[in-house]
């Protein structure tokens, strides 16, 4: 169902279990909503997909909470100078995504990506994986555990042109998996039987926490 607005609380964001963002700059929201889409992901358990595009992200959300959920560090990275086609990880098949049956063969020029994100791998946080990448071994599809939630980047915004071989196919075998994996966390929290929480959410090293373990209506401490 289409919405009229972003959401403007923390109750109101909770009855999405994933956010989608695209090329979106971060002055497009208050410094209260991006703190709160961090938390929502950190906290909550949701999912966010991330997909690049050559005008604000990441570059537009240096500075500002969303930054903490890409999982590479600045600067944004160089523009691979030319087309690109992807091939599946072996983490990508454990985790049941990005089968081969989702991807354009690589000799297929409607399937070549014209735009894409160089990633250098040592700018990548230490739990970011890479799930997808260009047949020349460049990272484009990485996921990373922040908090409780996960977080998806796509390093490009090009799929759309995998519709000129095969139509939604592609599409819908690429990114409904995709979406399932990272949408799960939340689901899974509110019908748990238990939770665990710490407290503080972020624990530094020799910091006292305090963990509540919570059994339906009753708790134990």
């Amino acid at each position: 169902m289409p919405i009229s607005r972003l959401p403007r609380s923390p109750e109101e964001l909770a009855a999405y279990d994933l956010i989608v963002l695209g090329d979106v700059p971060g002055g497009f929201f208050s410094p209260e909503q991006l703190e709160m889409i961090r938390e929502h992901v950190a906290v909550r358990g949701a999912g966010l997909v991330v997909v690049a595009g050559p005008r604000n992200v990441p570059r537009g959300w240096e500075r500002t909470p969303l930054e903490e959920l890409v999982p590479f560090a600045p600067p944004t990275p160089a523009v691979i100078d030319r087309e690109v086609s992807l091939r599946a990880t072996d983490l990508a098949a454990r985790l049941g995504v990005v089968g081969a049956d989702s991807l354009p063969p690589p000799d297929a020029p409607w399937g070549r990506l014209r735009w894409a994100q160089r990633i250098d791998p040592a700018t990548r946080k230490p739990a970011a994986e890479v799930l997808a990448e260009t047949t020349e071994g460049d990272p484009i599809l990485l996921r990373m555990r922040y908090g409780a939630g996960q977080v998806l980047y796509l390093a490009t915004d090009e799929t759309w042109r995998w519709r000129y071989g095969r139509g939604e196919t592609l599409q819908e075998r690429f990114w409904i998996p995709l979406l399932r994996l990272l949408g799960r966390e939340s689901v899974a929290e509110g019908e748990a039987a238990w939770r665990l929480r710490a407290t503080p959410s972020r624990i530094a090293l020799g910091e006292a926490t305090r963990l509540e373990l919570e059994l339906g209506e009753s708790r134990a401490m």
